[in-house]
């Protein structure tokens, strides 16, 4: 029953566990860049937010199987209990950048006869690169809990 119990907040709060880590990082990091432009700011605080909605996910995992078993108890299994559910937002979110990134082009087209100024201030630019480089932060955050639960977590023992 209690590998039910665990599983099953695991699974279900995962992809908020991942929300709330996205927004805990994306603002502050963006208010600290708030002087930068926009696609360097983008870029800083996609990459950050999705690597943070990952390991909030990931430490929630973690935190759960500690308290309700043993230090020993997270392996393949709860790291995949924490992850898998994170496929669906980090697919909506590449869709949404890719939307995104074609109102982008349709907006420089119909921008085109304008000056380089104001073609370069199209709004949707930054929020664009801020998506596409969160799912990147979020696939690295991946690749990262499983290196660790490879290499670091299984010689603990």
């Amino acid at each position: 029953m209690k590998y039910v119990i665990a599983y099953g907040l695991v699974i279900v709060l995962a992809r908020f566990c991942y929300w709330l880590g996205t927004l805990l990082v994306a603002f502050p990091v963006s208010g600290c860049l708030a002087r930068a432009s926009e696609r360097l700011r983008g870029v800083v605080a996609g990459v950050l937010s999705g690597l943070g909605g990952i390991a909030a996910s990931f430490a929630f995992g973690n935190f759960i199987f500690r308290l309700i078993f043993d230090s020993s108890a997270f392996g393949m299994f709860p790291l995949l209990a924490a992850t898998v559910p994170l496929i669906v937002p980090i697919s909506k979110d590449l869709a949404q950048s890719r939307l995104l990134a074609d109102d982008v082009t349709k907006l420089r087209h119909l921008l085109r006869d304008q000056p380089a100024a104001v073609q370069d201030n199209v709004a949707p630019v930054a929020i664009a690169f801020g998506i596409k480089f969160r799912v990147a932060g979020a696939i690295l955050g991946l690749v990262l809990a499983f290196l660790w639960l490879f290499l670091v977590h299984e010689n603990a023992n």
